[in-house]
């Protein structure tokens, strides 16, 4: 790739194709100075000379397109070259067609998915892959395989952090054996809301594992919405982009970590993604003045001006911040665990014959006291068993209840005043609604000593 590569020249070049469908066709490029545009009844296959001039020939397929290919807009397709062959995915997956012989053929046996929309369709070693992508309400993180032999489309398995929730409208880099992944949305927790992910992931194709390397430098501000208008073409190892609202376009290279900025050529304002790159040209389809039919746009590159340069990925002083505030809530994070720990374990008293007391305090105990600590068994005592405590035949039933009123709200007192929690707790008895039951928390351990 030239150093000055994506420096648009006001030279620019239309090819006047002459047939009638010619509003209808999906371009690929053949070498570095020619193309093909496919229609439904042809193809043109054109060249670009050293001074920009083009010529293009048109030869009429010697057989009827698919009839599943009738109903679409042929610039839906998604057309790929692999082992000199062609093939053209069908929008959302699926149905797969071959360019061979000069007539367009369908060489699978399964049906169009519409389960993968805005996915990455691509070649690598002996095979043909869809990653991502979005359908039926759902983005999709995973990747598929045509199976040639069955005609049918396998899922692969891979390990490691994937993009949870699905890639949609994802910015895709193939480059060897990795596929780099970033600026796009997923669904959380099967929501109906779109969500951005500001993470760049690496898929290795050989290993078949996910790596997350990092969040973007700049991630992107442009809605969902706002998104689909983007303009992305593949450039070798890179990825030109282009914000239909801003006048500049950008060169994205994410093995290098690297975003170079250009200036802008407001010819590209029809910039779509079915643009390709042929040699030191771009190729696109443009709408006629009147807007009632496309034809094929060529812009020369050869002094594109660079206004800025950054990262792609956060740099090393984001990460210093990030990590810092990690360690931070991490550090929060261990000493509210250790707080809740230590208030929520067993707490072990010991009973004397005067006082109670653990390894930090202690009260002194009344022998009426000490009596209603050491009947409690198994941490409850009802109301009749506390009243027995203190029974006496030359009292009335209202001076030993209220006796015991007294001892019990002393003891609790003084236990809260040291402890800071209370001893005994009066509730209902579960079993009898009417009766009363007084108990020591679960959380503590009472262990009377001889």
């Amino acid at each position: 790739m030239r150093p000055l590569l994506f420096v648009y020249s006001l030279f620019f070049f239309n090819i006047s194709l002459s047939q009638e469908d010619v509003e209808n066709f999906v371009l690929l490029n053949i070498d570095s100075s020619s193309f093909y545009a496919f229609t439904k009844k042809g193809v043109y296959t054109s060249s670009i000379d050293s001074v920009g001039n083009t010529s293009s020939v048109y030869r009429p397929y010697v057989d009827k397109i698919p009839s599943s290919l009738n109903g679409i807009d042929f610039n839906s397709l998604a057309p790929i070259r692999h082992q000199n062959s062609i093939y053209f995915l069908f929008p959302g997956g699926g149905v797969l067609y071959q360019y061979k012989n000069n007539k367009i053929i369908r060489i699978d046996e399964s049906f169009p998915h519409r389960n993968q929309f805005s996915g990455f369709f691509f070649s690598f070693k002996d095979g043909l892959y869809l990653l991502g992508g979005y359908g039926y309400w759902k983005a999709k993180n995973y990747l598929t395989k045509f199976n040639f032999k069955s005609g049918s489309w396998d899922i692969v398995k891979i390990e490691g952090s994937a993009p949870k929730g699905g890639i949609n409208q994802g910015s895709f880099v193939l480059e060897g054996d990795k596929i780099y992944v970033y600026d796009f949305y997923f669904k959380k927790n099967n929501s109906n809301s779109d969500e951005y992910n500001p993470n760049l992931f690496e898929l290795n194709l050989s290993a078949l594992k996910w790596i997350n390397k990092g969040r973007l430098q700049n991630p992107s501000s442009l809605s969902l919405e706002n998104k689909i208008q983007k303009t992305k073409i593949s450039f070798g190892n890179s990825l030109f982009e282009k914000d239909q609202k801003n006048n500049f376009y950008s060169l994205i290279t994410p093995s290098k970590n690297s975003v170079i900025t250009y200036s802008s050529d407001n010819k590209l304002s029809q910039l779509n993604d079915n643009a390709i790159k042929v040699g030191d040209y771009i190729v696109f389809y443009s709408l006629t003045a009147d807007r009632l039919k496309n034809f094929i746009s060529i812009i020369n590159i050869s002094s594109f001006k660079k206004i800025n340069e950054s990262t792609l990925i956060a740099d090393s002083e984001n990460l210093l911040i990030k990590y810092s505030v990690f360690s931070g809530l991490f550090i929060l994070m261990l000493m509210f665990f250790l707080f809740v720990y230590f208030n929520v374990q067993n707490k072990v008293f010991y009973l004397s014959k005067v006082s109670l007391f653990n390894k930090t305090n202690s009260i002194n105990l009344t022998d009426d006291e000490l009596i209603v600590l050491k009947s409690f068994k198994e941490n409850q005592l009802d109301n009749s068993s506390v009243l027995s405590l203190f029974s006496d035949e030359s009292k009335s039933s209202d001076a030993i209840v209220k006796k015991k009123n007294k001892i019990l709200f002393d003891l609790n007192q003084k236990f809260e005043a040291i402890f800071k929690f209370q001893l005994l707790i009066k509730k209902s008895d579960k079993k009898d609604s009417r009766q009363i039951v007084y108990s020591i928390p679960k959380k503590i351990k009472l262990i009377v000593e001889d």
